[in-house]
């Protein structure tokens, strides 16, 4: 994936709405991120080729 669209999941959290300023946003990317790469590495190799 090149481009991915997460405004939704990322503004939203399990308490609702996410604040600005607080520090949830910043680290729901951060989740997001651990994600997709730990993700990116099980699925893909070195060179970014799917396994």
């Amino acid at each position: 994936m090149t481009v991915g669209e997460f405004s939704s999941p990322l503004l939203k959290g399990p308490n609702g709405k996410l604040k600005p300023g607080s520090g949830d946003i910043a680290a729901a990317v951060k989740k997001l991120r651990t994600v997709m790469d730990e993700a990116s590495g099980k699925y893909r190799t070195a060179d970014g080729k799917l396994k």
